[in-house]
């Protein structure tokens, strides 16, 4: 399969949300367990 620009903007842009989601779960956990 070849993907075209869309497809690979869009890959990135999932990629990219969820590396963000991830940081701020493990901002949450240590938080937590600093508490």
């Amino acid at each position: 399969m070849v993907a075209n620009g869309e497809q690979v903007k869009a890959i990135t842009n999932w990629f990219e949300l969820q590396h963000h989601a991830n940081k701020c779960y493990v901002i949450t956990l240590l938080k937590w367990h600093i508490q």
